[in-house]
């Protein structure tokens, strides 16, 4: 399959849906209506500095995931980015009491955006107690 002429949106176009223009496309999506996947997925593994993190297209990693019933899909809360509802967050065992209701699952980049507020918590307990 040529992809020379795609133009996708988003990050490896793994967006979930067009942003820019009608020209745009959406990878995993255009892979799988040319038959070169069998499911109109992919999957994500974070793994720590020290691990190696991969993303799967047209499903996902069954050593980590053996099966369907091993995970549950989580709804969207938007579409303008792969945007969850965020009931409650934790640091170790302890629940922090953030403004945020949403976060955003980004493979590409390694930024990270907070609310000023949640972010000075977030820190705070990162940074308790080292110097």
């Amino acid at each position: 399959m040529d992809l020379s002429g795609t133009q996708a949106d988003g990050i490896m176009g793994m967006s979930p849906r067009v942003y820019s223009n009608d020209n745009e496309e959406l990878y995993v999506q255009k892979l799988f209506e040319a038959g070169r996947i069998s499911k109109n997925q992919f999957g994500v593994s974070y793994k720590s500095t020290s691990g190696t993190s991969k993303i799967m297209i047209g499903g996902y990693d069954t050593s980590i995931v053996p099966n369907d019933t091993s995970f549950a899909y989580v709804d969207l809360f938007s579409t303008g980015h792969w945007t969850l509802e965020l009931k409650k967050t934790w640091y170790g065992g302890e629940e922090l009491n953030l403004e945020s209701g949403t976060g955003i699952l980004d493979t590409g980049t390694s930024l990270t955006y907070f609310p000023t507020d949640d972010f000075n918590i977030i820190w705070g307990k990162i940074t308790s107690g080292k110097t």
